[in-house]
């Protein structure tokens, strides 16, 4: 029997009838917890998330157009430092902390995911760095 205790978990029917009965003043929160699915992991899902994280936190943290922290981090670094690493090699700094997490301890599609995003973002870095001068 579901209950408010112990609702449902990756049953998408138990959901939807529990759904249909309760009042609409209830609010649920429903664990889909991807490190569990049983289904085979897709590298395109991957992507996907990763993608989908990028756009959340252009919208929490940085600009409308995206992630834009690395200058500000890699500028506040050289000035402490005094090493004069560019916004490429602060994402590739990125790149390895994700690295190294993704073999330590179980499996955490967060590390993953945020490698991808780094990488992603390090191409851009490169490519503006490389090709534009900037």
């Amino acid at each position: 029997m579901i209950t408010k205790e112990q609702p449902p978990n990756n049953n998408l029917e138990a959901i939807d009838l529990l759904w249909a009965e309760m009042p609409k003043s209830v609010s649920w929160s429903v664990n889909l917890n991807k490190e569990t699915t049983k289904a085979p992991l897709r590298a395109v899902s991957v992507l996907d998330s990763a993608a989908g994280h990028m756009n959340d936190r252009a919208k929490t943290y940085d600009k409308p157009t995206g992630e834009r922290s690395m200058v500000a981090t890699v500028a506040a670094f050289n000035a402490a430092t005094g090493h004069p690493l560019t916004e490429e090699q602060g994402w590739m700094f990125m790149v390895f902390l994700k690295s190294i997490r993704s073999q330590q301890g179980n499996y955490k599609a967060d590390n993953y995911e945020d490698l991808v995003a780094y990488g992603a973002l390090m191409a851009e870095a490169a490519n503006q760095e490389r090709n534009h001068g900037q």
